[in-house]
């Protein structure tokens, strides 16, 4: 248990820690006065504390494993992140002698999950600026194409009427001709 990568450790069947590896005494700080019985819970982040104290009471209670995640003070004295891990050890017959878990240092872990929370966030900001900039193209682009219709349509119609033009003009002369002619002999 000493040499295990993870900080061990025991419960006796009222919850009082009867064991606590060399590693959770080497990353507190701490020695077995002040680690075993309820004391472990002095090494964990004041607003960490009431919570992981009474999860781990009410899964003991209900006879469940449990695994929380808290912050607990390194012997330098900074808070790491832990995920403490526990199981109900049961007799045969159902009668519970305690538990048994590990804590585990994930500070790196939570350090990369609060990075890419942070990423996303950013992401999700860009995708939603794009895609109000990209409505606005469209909006633009849906706006010139009505009224480039608009102005086909109106280039169509000038192109009619000069076409009607020409061809009253070209009616117009012919008519006229004839009449010049008759005009001209009365």
């Amino acid at each position: 248990a000493d040499t295990a990568p993870a900080m061990l450790w025991m419960t006796d069947a009222n919850r009082r820690f009867t064991f606590l590896s060399r590693g959770w005494y080497e990353f507190t700080g701490r020695t077995e006065e002040s680690g075993l019985d309820f004391k472990w819970t002095e090494v964990i982040h004041p607003d960490d504390r009431d919570y992981a104290r009474d999860a781990f009471i009410a899964s003991a209670r209900r006879r469940e494993g449990f695994a929380l995640d808290y912050r607990m003070r390194r012997a330098d004295g900074a808070y790491r992140w832990v995920i403490d891990t526990g199981r109900p050890r049961l007799g045969a017959n159902g009668h519970l002698f305690g538990y048994a878990g590990s804590v585990i240092d994930i500070t790196e872990r939570k350090q990369a999950e609060e990075a890419l929370l942070v990423l996303n966030t950013t992401l999700e900001q860009r995708v939603a600026e794009r895609t109000v900039d990209l409505r606005q193209a469209h909006d633009d682009l849906r706006h010139e194409m009505a009224e480039r219709q608009r102005m086909q349509e109106a280039l169509f119609q000038r192109e009619k009427l000069a076409a009607l033009g020409t061809l009253l003009a070209n009616v117009a002369h012919e008519l006229n001709n004839p009449l010049a002619v008759a005009t001209m002999q009365l």
